[in-house]
């Protein structure tokens, strides 16, 4: 054997023996996708995002066509940070484009990144694009065969299901979510309600793979704000699930996170599928919100809500991954049955209060002890663990032989103000105001002399016009509540008092518009009953619109009574 053949062995022994595997088979994380016939490509993906679940947040960017060409915003990015994002979104909303939709999806997974595809999916019978997505028809029609409307519907899903079979020929997996924010009112498959929703999104699912035999596509549900269990298809339709919401701030937010995790369980990942501003990564960890990506809308909504600094800030954390810091997907992929050395740890705390762990990751080796301690906030208590442990011994302690699911309860003490800053003595700290200037109402709120002032130019046309907010407020259904506040005005007027939902359809849990105040200082003192579910963020509203003279408010508090 001459020289130059033993080097070439020693270097293909040493190719081989670094590039076979880049990922340990018992260190991923084996998941069932919904579809038995599922491609290897989609188990790929599935088998990553759970196992980086708590660890990591991928990043991702919608992309705009009509600004400056569909790489505008990943332009941006790259500009600012040298990066760009690990998910690329992508919409089939116009015909002409959908073909150029399907290519940059499999350049994008060629690439090494994942595509997303959405589909502001016209109304059946009215026409394509955002405008008709939002129009409304009758959804019993449309799932009525025979009708024109469904034969509207059908033509439709034939007309994507020919891109989306594109992508399966060209092996790419594509998490798919149609149909997103269902449980808003915005959209067309929203305006029939839950029931005819889970019907339709359940008709889809069948059509596409049972029919078309798309087994290219993960499914992915978007709920829009707070998740709803009613606006839930079940099990067997859904792979992942997330919701969005365009709030001008980077903070995690818990409460929707939170609301997704109990529709869906504790160890699905959860991502926050569209937002205006980006979650700030290190907070987000702090406060154990572990969304498995982030997908920012495109144009402004990137460039006007985001500033460069916190854009670097993402993109450069060390719990963010990007597309150049993404793996090989394909080592995912695992055929043989071997057994996973590694336990998850999933943990959630439902209250006023957090869970301290004896150890700081999220992913710890099989057969491990962890400690858990429940720590109540100051006027708060434990009340028990719940999910794959019950009773309420406080710390405790569990060997991780399986994945550790476990969720804190705390309660409000008695005698307890559930509001922060009820007395103002911190200011605005808390406290918010909304005003409907579009209605012409005009005011504005300060701190005087220790208490809150509504100063009203144009009280609007409606008691709601003008409003002193105040959310994040615990409420647990058949605990009773006093709510006691300061109050008086310039001259005589009248008040309405109302505590609800922060969101959603802003569902009264109680409310009082009779009750008159004057010059004259008075206590106000009211007494009511939770009746509906528990509310982890509800909210007080003093409605001052309506009429002109100035308010005065101070010393709030809302206390639970002991039963």
């Amino acid at each position: 054997m001459d020289k130059l053949t033993i080097i070439s062995l020693i270097l293909l022994i040493m190719f081989f023996s670094t590039s076979v595997i880049a990922v340990e088979p018992t260190k991923i994380i084996r998941t069932e996708p919904i579809n038995s016939e599922a491609s290897k490509e989609v188990r790929a993906v599935l088998n990553y995002l759970h196992t980086i679940n708590g660890d990591k947040m991928l990043s991702g960017q919608m992309e705009s066509t009509w600004v400056d060409g569909p790489n505008y915003e990943l332009e941006y990015i790259n500009k600012h940070t040298g990066k760009q994002p690990a998910i690329r979104g992508l919409d089939f909303i116009h015909e002409k484009d959908n073909q150029n939709v399907v290519n940059r999806a499999i350049e994008w997974w060629q690439k090494g990144g994942i595509p997303t595809i959405m589909w502001h999916w016209g109304a059946p019978t009215i026409g394509e694009g955002y405008e008709n997505s939002k129009k409304e028809i009758n959804i019993d029609q449309v799932l009525t065969e025979g009708t024109k409307e469904y034969k509207a519907m059908i033509s439709d899903l034939d007309r994507i299901a020919n891109y989306l079979k594109q992508l399966k020929n060209a092996n790419v997996p594509i998490i798919w979510r149609p149909m997103h924010e269902h449980n808003g009112s915005w959209f067309w498959w929203s305006k029939g309600g839950p029931e005819k929703f889970n019907k339709l999104w359940r008709f889809m699912y069948n059509y596409f793979t049972e029919e078309k035999g798309l087994n290219n596509l993960i499914w992915f549900l978007g709920f829009a704000d707070n998740a709803d269990k009613d606006w839930y298809p079940g099990d067997k339709y859904v792979d992942l699930s997330g919701a969005d919401t365009y709030n001008v701030d980077s903070k995690p937010q818990k409460k929707m996170y939170n609301s997704v995790r109990d529709v869906v369980g504790l160890g699905e990942p959860v991502a926050y599928h569209e937002c205006g501003v980006m979650p700030d990564p290190e907070l987000s960890k702090k406060d154990n919100i572990d969304w498995i990506w982030f997908m920012t809308w495109h144009s402004d909504w990137l460039i006007d809500n985001n500033s460069i600094e916190h854009l670097k800030k993402v993109y450069n954390s060390e719990y963010v991954i990007t597309l150049s810091e993404l793996p090989n997907i394909m080592d995912y992929y695992i055929t043989e049955k071997v057994e996973t050395k590694i336990a998850k740890i999933y943990t959630m705390a439902k209250g006023n209060g957090k869970i301290k762990s004896s150890t700081n990751n999220t992913t710890v080796d099989k057969r491990t002890e962890v400690c858990f301690e429940a720590v109540a906030n100051k006027g708060f208590e434990f009340t028990k663990w719940s999910g794959n442990i019950n009773g309420q011994q406080n710390p405790i302690k569990i060997n991780a032989n399986d994945d550790i699911k476990i969720i804190a309860h705390f309660k409000a003490a008695a005698n307890t103000n559930l509001l922060s800053n009820g007395d103002f003595s911190d200011g605005l700290t808390g406290w918010s105001s909304y005003i409907f200037e579009n209605e012409g109402a005009k005011a504005e709120l300060k701190t005087d002399k220790g208490k809150a002032k509504i100063n009203i130019q144009n009280p609007g046309k409606e008691k709601y016009h003008v409003q002193l907010i105040h959310s994040n407020i615990k409420l647990e259904k058949g605990i009773k509540y006093n709510l006691t506040f300061d109050i008086y005005s310039d001259s005589e007027r009248k008040l309405f008092v109302k505590v609800g939902e922060q969101g959603g359809d802003y569902l009264m849990y109680f409310g009082d518009d009779s009750i008159e105040i004057s010059h004259n200082k008075k206590t106000i003192k009211r007494t009511f009953t939770m009746e509906e579910a528990d509310d982890p963020d509800a909210r007080i509203e003093f409605n001052v619109g309506l009429e002109k003279p100035n308010v005065y408010i101070d010393n709030v508090s809302l206390k639970r009574v002991e039963n």
